[in-house]
């Protein structure tokens, strides 16, 4: 370790890399990761253009997005939580 790296940085990476979780759970935060990341840009592409028709699209991406927040919001708390214990 450098003298850049205080020990409780150092602990926490340690923390980190040394747990595992199940393939599937990692799967499941990869594909809603994925997913918010591209719903949100189809979202911003559709709203740069005009049109009554581009407003519903809109409308719809949210009601989209947002189940797949909550769910991203979930995995983020419980990794935290669980490196934590």
């Amino acid at each position: 370790m450098t003298a850049t790296v205080n020990p409780l940085t150092a602990d926490a990476l340690a923390q980190i890399t040394s747990h595992t979780y199940s393939p599937l759970s990692i799967a499941i935060g990869a594909i809603v990761t994925i997913l918010i990341i591209v719903l949100l840009i189809h979202k911003e592409v559709v709203r740069s253009t005009s049109g009554a028709r581009f407003d519903e699209w809109v409308r719809t991406m949210n009601i989209a997005v947002l189940p797949l927040l909550v769910a991203f919001g979930l995995i983020v708390v419980t990794r935290m939580v669980d490196l934590t214990r």
